[in-house]
């Protein structure tokens, strides 16, 4: 136990015997204890007893002595006088302990001097010990230094180096040790960056310059936060900016590049700005036209980017050219500019936690108006410096700050040595400087700066150690208070209990968080939100925890785990869970070169379903669920992919929905599940390959392992093929009609199956029933092996896929429903008692039948006999009628298609009009072409005539096409006139010509 400069041991175990004698020593100012003494014994002999000191006096509780444990608590006093009363050394001679200096009276002379209250001392206190604390000062109240309203300056220095060129409208700030002048006037508005270290003793290192601004700036404002520099709007005396401009801050003083972020909502330059409670605000100013009242504020990132930015209560009054400071929870608008002259108003606001300004009110006003002046606060008083009404000012104003947010009165304090306006200043260390400005003829680039009112204290201030506590090695002992605005240290900063930081802190240095051992209470280190929430956790154990209270392992996070910029973490169950990496990703391996994950070794994903299938997911315009056939939806696409299948033998389904894939893709992006699946029945996951169940049709022939499986004529479900067509794959178990299962595990194999078509083992192909065939492959047997069979046609239920040769020959086939992707020759008899579609060109070389619909999108060359069992159509094309109207004598046929050649036409009078037209007139075809013809008369029509006519084209013509000659009046009679029948103006379909000779 330590008191009043002595250590004290009580007690213990020591002779082989419990004692209960007291020893103490003097405590030396160089560490070392003088010699020991004995003093009154305990009333007992104690081991494991606990002592304390408070208000003079030694306590010892509980112990164990020897045969039981205690609850016994002694106390004795320390060396003291005790009065009951007071004593007073200066009212015999008239004097005051409280209200004036100088006053005659007795002296007190003491190795120590406690008090259990106030310590009040009206003049000088001198102590003389070492340097201006020779030993250790203990206050068990307040001791109060640099009361009432005394803030005065020290004298003014003007010795320190000078920033390399002159500034204006410029802007200081300070941080780390290091002092700052950013961008302002020299002539123009420019971009540099000053910065110089800060010594102790107030004076500060040479001038450096650092990352310029990325624009000249003047009439902005600069503030720190968190290891970054923000400069915001200004001006460069022509254009006004809405800039954010944020830097990080280096341990060396120097700033990385300067990044434009969130944009003010308007122009602002002359304004205010101050940081508080993690938000940063823009007060008043000028936005290029008029002197504003808004303020905005936005919460500034961990990362120092600006949040969006908001408004909040606006001023009273328009202000520019003012100031602003922050204390207390309150921040202040001192003077400025309304847009007409300046003030002398000084506004005060609470700043709320949601970052918020409330009811502006006024206080003590300034002593006079003025306006580009400077400020700043520290020690509880504000201070302003310089200004301009007309001309520039010395003075040096100061007021205290009330708890209550209002201003006491202001005081002049020591004058700057020379007048300036739009200057800077700021606090640091116990030194307040002002950098720059201008006087009334010219910038300037002096740097001033005063020593602020200051206890000095060579030795140790202790504060528990008259109450038995300890600075290095334990928490909770009972100890005095101390109240601050900054607290400095040179060297290190020891805090035995908890310490609570409700602002940002900067640390530029390591920071070292060391418990003594695995059992050092948990956590270590803890970092969270007021409301309790654990974001950040440390464990002795050295778990690491983020989001979790109680971390199982090195590291465990709750939540998404973000590697990189500019994305989120995605994962299983929700947008926040799992991990996201930016970059290329190498296990294994050091050199993940190109790859975005590059595995060295072997790999192996596990989950805990039985995934066992590859698919992808495709847009489906009806729902699907697991198990269903999925064919192409041909209306819908390429919006809507997909839909369950509908037909028996369908050809173009694609696969299965998987249940639970093992790998599913969707575009550009592969996953692979190891977990539960969930279809989503809009966006299925078809199965592509792999074992996946189908769903089967109740109609179904019973299935066993090996059978061939396609679609059913049941909307979704599958069936045992049992003829020629599509296939979607092999079936892997028994179904066997009416048991209670619905679904059959299957091997997905699109493909096409016959049973009377068979590959062998060579690779050749074989015919069951036997017919002739020619088959043209680029496989190693390109020739297949005829059969010999009494059969002489080959069946297709739905499509003909030709080779991988591109060509097909075959010589008698009959096709009930079929598509030929590639070319068709057929060199024996075709007959198709269905529809036919042929993509590319086709040759028939025997008969030819076509039974129903016929589609050929390429040439048709038919070099046999053909047959058409049902009544031919042709197109508009090939046949067609033309309308002579009445009184004209031609009309315009134009095919809808030209074709390759001029084609030949024959044209006809219908077999109704025939007995409708004298003898003389005559129809011929002229300027015929490939892209139509003229049906002309040698006459005008006595009423309208209808021709039939019909075009081909003769690939080989025995003859050269004759050609078209205006036909000649053929001489009659003379003929009786005709009278014209009164009719319309021909209709703007007919064409009316007047054809000489005809």
């Amino acid at each position: 136990m330590v008191a009043n400069g002595y250590v004290y041991v009580i007690g213990g175990y020591g002779d082989s015997a419990y004692q209960s004698t007291v020893y103490y020593g003097k405590l030396n100012s160089d560490g070392t204890i003088g010699a020991w003494n004995t003093t009154t014994i305990l009333p007992q002999k104690l081991i494991n007893q606990t002592s304390v000191v408070a208000n003079g006096y030694v306590y010892v509780i509980g112990g164990f002595n020897g045969s039981d444990y205690l609850s016994t608590v002694y106390y004795t006093s320390l060396a003291r006088i005790s009065m009951a009363g007071t004593l007073d050394l200066v009212g015999l001679t008239s004097g005051s302990l409280t209200d004036s200096s100088g006053q005659t009276g007795g002296t007190i002379y003491a190795g120590d001097i406690f008090s259990n209250n106030n310590l009040e001392v009206t003049g000088n206190a001198q102590i003389q010990g070492s340097q201006s604390v020779g030993n250790n000062l203990s206050v068990f109240g307040d001791a109060t230094f640099n009361a009432g309203s005394n803030a005065e300056l020290g004298a003014w220095v003007t010795s320190g180096a000078s920033l390399p060129a002159v500034r204006s409208y410029a802007q200081a700030a300070v941080t780390n040790g290091y002092l700052y002048m950013v961008g302002g006037n020299d002539g123009s508005a420019n971009t540099t960056v000053y910065y110089s270290r800060l010594n102790s003793d107030g004076s500060y290192n040479s001038w450096s310059t650092t990352t310029g601004l990325p624009t000249g700036l003047v009439e902005h404002t600069t503030v720190v936060n968190n290891g970054y520099i923000y400069a915001l709007g200004g001006d460069n005396w022509s254009s006004y900016y809405s800039t954010a401009y944020f830097a990080k801050i280096n341990s060396d003083g120097t700033m990385g590049s300067w990044t434009n972020s969130t944009i003010l909502p308007d122009e602002r330059s002359r304004h205010s700005s101050i940081i508080a409670n993690g938000y940063v605000y823009v007060i008043g100013g000028y936005d290029g036209s008029i002197v504003v009242t808004t303020v905005y504020y936005a919460r500034l990132a961990s990362n120092g980017s600006v949040g969006s930015w908001n408004t909040t209560t606006l001023l009273p009054l328009p202000r520019d050219y003012h100031t602003s400071v922050v204390a207390n929870g309150y921040v202040y608008v001192i003077g400025g500019y309304d847009g007409s002259s300046s003030v002398s108003s000084v506004y005060y606001a609470a700043l709320n936690s949601d970052g918020t300004v409330g009811t502006w009110n006024t206080t003590t006003i300034l002593p006079k108006a003025f306006y580009i002046h400077t400020s700043t606060v520290t020690n509880g008083y504000v201070y302003v410096f310089g200004g301009y009404t007309g001309s520039s000012l010395t003075s040096v104003y100061y007021a205290k700050i009330n708890r209550n947010g209002t201003l006491d009165s202001w005081y002049l304090t020591k004058t700057l040595p020379n007048a300036l306006y739009a200057g800077s200043s700021v606090v640091a260390n116990g030194y307040i400087y002002v950098l720059g400005g201008s006087d009334d003829s010219a910038s300037r680039s002096a740097v001033y700066y005063s020593r602020l009112p200051r206890v000095s204290i060579a030795a140790d201030l202790d504060l528990v150690g008259i109450t038995s506590g300890s600075l290095t090695n334990a928490a909770g002992n009972t100890g005095g208070t101390i109240y601050a605005g900054d607290i400095h240290s040179n060297n290190n900063l020891e805090v035995a209990g908890n310490a609570t930081i409700w602002g940002s802190a900067g640390i530029s240095g390591g920071l070292s968080i060391q418990g003594s051992s695995t059992n050092t209470p948990s956590p270590l280190f803890n970092v969270g939100t007021t409301t309790g929430t654990t974001l950040f956790n440390i464990l002795s154990s050295g778990f690491v925890g983020i989001g979790v209270t109680s971390p199982t392992g090195l590291l465990d996070v709750a939540g998404g785990v973000k590697i990189g910029a500019g994305y989120a973490g995605m994962g299983t169950t929700a947008p926040t869970n799992g991990m996201l990496v930016q970059g290329n990703v190498g296990i294994g391996t050091t050199d993940p070169t190109s790859y975005k994950l590059r595995v060295g070794d072997t790999c192996q994903a596990t989950g805990t379903n039985s995934c066992v299938d590859f698919a992808e997911l495709y847009e489906s315009s009806e729902p699907m669920e697991p198990g269903d056939v999925v064919a192409i939806d041909i209306e819908q696409s390429p919006e809507k992919f997909v839909k369950k299948s509908s037909q028996a033998y369908q050809a173009n389904v694609i696969g299965i929905v998987s249940t639970s894939p093992a790998i599913a893709i969707e575009g550009s992006s592969v996953g692979f599940m190891g977990g539960d699946y969930t279809n989503d029945p809009d966006k299925p996951a078809v199965a592509l390959a792999g074992r996946v169940p189908v769903k089967i049709a109740t109609t179904s022939a019973m299935i066993q392992p090996g059978d061939f499986m396609s679609a059913s004529d049941i909307p979704g479900r599958a069936m045992r093929t049992l003829r020629a067509g599509t296939v979607i794959g092999k079936a892997l178990e028994t179904w066997i009609p009416g048991q209670d299962k619905d679904t059959v595990l299957t091997f997905i194999n699109l493909s096409w199956f016959d049973p009377s078509w068979y590959l062998t083992v060579e690779g050749s192909l074989g015919i069951k029933d036997g017919y002739d065939i020619s088959y043209s492959s680029q496989f190693p047997s390109p020739t297949p092996t005829p059969i010999a069979s009494s059969s002489s046609e080959a069946s297709a239920a739905a499509m003909v896929l030709g080779s991988d040769s591109t060509q097909a020959v075959f010589n008698n086939l009959t096709f009930q429903t079929g598509t030929v992707q590639l070319d068709l020759s057929v060199l024996g008899n075709l007959s198709v008692r269905g529809g036919l579609t042929v993509d590319g060109p086709a040759t028939f070389k025997q008969d030819t039948v076509f039974e129903k619909l016929v589609s050929f999108i390429g040439d048709v060359i038919f070099k046999g006999k053909v047959t058409f069992n049902n009544p031919p159509s042709f197109t508009e094309n090939t046949a067609g009628v033309a309308t002579i109207p009445n009184l004209a004598q031609s009309t315009d046929v134009v095919f809808t298609q030209p074709y390759d050649q001029v084609p030949i036409v024959v044209v006809s009078l219908m077999a109704n009009d025939q007995a409708k037209i004298p003898s003389d007139i005559q129809v011929a075809v002229i300027n015929l072409s490939n892209t139509g013809f003229t049906v002309a008369l040698n006459k005008p029509a006595p009423t309208d005539l209808v021709y039939n006519w019909v075009a081909i084209v003769a690939l080989r013509p025995s003859t050269a096409p004759t050609p078209i000659v205006t036909p000649e009046p053929i001489p009659t009679a003379t003929p009786a006139p005709i009278e014209p029948t009164p009719s319309p103006s021909p209709s703007p379909e007919a064409t009316t010509t007047n054809t000489p000779g005809v």
